[in-house]
């Protein structure tokens, strides 16, 4: 068992890194603990790979002597990092590496970019589209999150992603509240993203640090993210999956950061009748396909700061019962919506009865089973609490005041 001291003085080390049959090196500072991690899953995949027995850090009393990291060999001269040119990251993944199974990647192994090395240190997260992992950045000590692709079928999201945070890069990180993008590289044929290290999401605040945070506590998250949106405006970005998983806190106590460009869209590119945006905060004009804009990110900061504020989602995933509890807290959306939706038939019926001007009224539960042949899904949980917003913020002004 590693004593207090040895986790929290650093080390320092000196790493040497083969690459396309030269040694590159590197030096800095890590906690002994995380050397020695490192070091150990290195000499483990060393062994696996040539059979040969690896030796341990080399440590020393002596002030001269530093910790020694054992060659990293790379499983192939073609596995060699390249700079990933967003434009042709599709034609740069060769069939037989397209098929790497990142969930094969261990702590300690060493991912090569286009200018430095990374360390993988542990793993983030990983969803459909592949994995996070935070990395050490070996020629300046900084750590970075890394997203990996794990399939195939999402190079393409990736070559669109780093197209529009290329877009994203005209922006300054720090003052518009948005992720820092540092580069592409290929590892083994498939692209990986590199991006300033963030602290928490706020998803991850709500499920495993609560209480919910206080509308003193919320009000600043809403103006960052304000900010952030302006700026995306000004360049004429539309987000499209604003939720809280994709906000980010930093180290600094309620600064934060908008993450997650795979989705972004530019104005020309919207598509009438393309579904955007997590269920839970899909803004009306998405759900009936009407044409939509800058506003939907709008809708889906209203329905992240009520998750804030309740803890749980305003409106249900299911698109009936959250029109239902939008028309209900809202009233009708305007005519000029209904008339111009895609899919306004699905939720709503025209009054005909003779009338001059016939009205817009919404389906009820079994006239939507039996216009889409499907069930109308459970009430949200909050849906039969409120009748008003007021009733949510009143509510929450009350706990404050306790």
């Amino acid at each position: 068992m590693p004593s207090q001291a040895e986790e929290v003085n650093p080390v320092h080390y000196n790493l040497h890194v083969e690459e396309g049959g030269e040694i590159r090196s590197f030096e800095g500072e890590l906690p002994q603990t995380e050397l020695n991690n490192i070091t150990h899953n290195n000499a483990e995949r060393t062994d696996q790979d040539s059979g040969h027995a690896s030796g341990p850090i080399q440590t020393s009393d002596s002030p001269h002597l530093s910790p020694v990291i054992p060659l990293v060999s790379q499983p192939n001269e073609d596995y060699v990092a390249s700079p990933c040119d967003p434009l042709d990251i599709q034609q740069n993944v060769d069939e037989d590496t397209a098929h790497l199974d990142v969930s094969e990647l261990c702590e300690g192994d060493i991912l090569h970019g286009q200018t430095t090395a990374y360390t993988v240190l542990r793993f983030l997260g990983e969803g459909s589209f592949g994995m996070v992992v935070e990395c050490l950045k070996m020629d300046t000590n900084e750590r970075v999150a890394v997203k990996m692709l794990k399939n195939p079928a999402a190079i393409r999201e990736a070559e669109e992603e780093v197209q529009m945070l290329a877009i994203i890069g005209q922006l300054d990180s720090e003052r518009c509240n948005v992720v820092q993008f540092k580069e592409c590289f290929q590892y083994m044929g498939l692209p990986c993203l590199v991006f300033e290290m963030l602290n928490t999401s706020l998803w991850d605040l709500l499920t495993k640090h609560g209480p919910v945070p206080t509308i003193s506590e919320i009000r600043p998250i809403a103006q960052q993210l304000l900010v952030a949106f302006n700026a995306l405006k000004d360049i004429d970005v539309i987000h499209t999956d604003l939720k809280p998983d994709n906000v980010m806190l930093t180290n600094q106590p309620y600064r934060l950061k908008l993450i997650d460009f795979g989705l972004a869209l530019t104005t020309s590119e919207v598509e009438q009748g393309v579904i955007m945006q997590p269920a839970e905060y899909r803004a009306p004009e998405v759900t009936l396909g009407c044409v939509y804009d800058f506003p939907i990110d709008m809708w889906g900061l209203g329905c992240t700061l009520t998750h804030l504020l309740a803890g749980k989602n305003l409106f249900p995933c299911c698109g009936y019962q959250s029109i239902k509890m939008m028309v209900e807290l809202l009233g009708m959306p305007p005519d000029d919506m209904l008339n111009n939706g895609r899919y306004t038939h699905f939720y709503f019926t025209k009054e005909e009865d003779d009338r001059p001007n016939p009205i817009w009224r919404l389906l009820t539960p079994e006239e939507y089973r039996r216009v889409n042949h499907k069930e109308p899904g459970e009430p949200g949980p909050l849906q039969n609490d409120l009748t008003t917003l007021d009733d949510l913020l009143n509510s929450s002004m009350e706990l404050d005041s306790c």
